[in-house]
């Protein structure tokens, strides 16, 4: 009994591990990239000069930690190519 509560106490950790691997990025493409994982625990490196287009988190859960750097997709102003650096899709959550 004790044996299976171990070995079931130790799938679940490394279960949670694998869902929530922290990321390390630095550039557009990688950010890109990483937030098509659900669970996924990014952290940014570098300040990102991102493409001209929003950055669209369209499912899943995941946690973006700046680290103090930026995301810039160089807008001047309000409204222009859409106006936002992120978009949070229905159904998707994002801290």
């Amino acid at each position: 009994m004790k044996r299976t509560k171990i070995f079931t106490l130790l799938t679940v950790l490394m279960c949670a591990t694998t869902t929530w691997a922290q990321t390390e990025v630095s550039t557009d493409s990688e950010l890109r990239e990483a937030i098509k994982t659900d669970g996924a625990d990014i952290t940014v490196i570098s300040d990102i000069k991102l493409s001209n287009s929003t950055l669209e988190i369209a499912a899943g859960t995941m946690t973006i930690d700046l680290g103090g750097h930026t995301l810039d997709r160089e807008l001047t102003k309000r409204g222009e190519d859409g106006g936002q650096v992120i978009t949070v899709r229905s159904g998707a959550t994002s801290t």
